[in-house]
């Protein structure tokens, strides 16, 4: 016969486990994006974040968020 594979990659979320498929015609993209999830949990850790308060105005929080 055949054999069927499937690669997965794993996260935990909330003590939740999810699972996304990685198709091979995805998988540069799938790269990319945990790279930058990486990346930004690494600004996090480092506190290199902006903050912004939902009682702030739109152009306030542009304003944080382009300086």
């Amino acid at each position: 016969m055949f054999e069927i594979s499937a690669k997965f990659i794993v996260s935990n979320e909330d003590n939740n486990i999810l699972l996304k498929q990685i198709k091979k015609e995805l998988l540069r993209e799938n790269a990319l994006l945990i790279e930058k999830i990486y990346m930004g949990e690494a600004q996090i850790k480092k506190d290199e974040v902006v903050k912004a308060d939902v009682s702030m105005g739109d152009k306030e929080i542009d304003g944080l968020l382009m300086h």
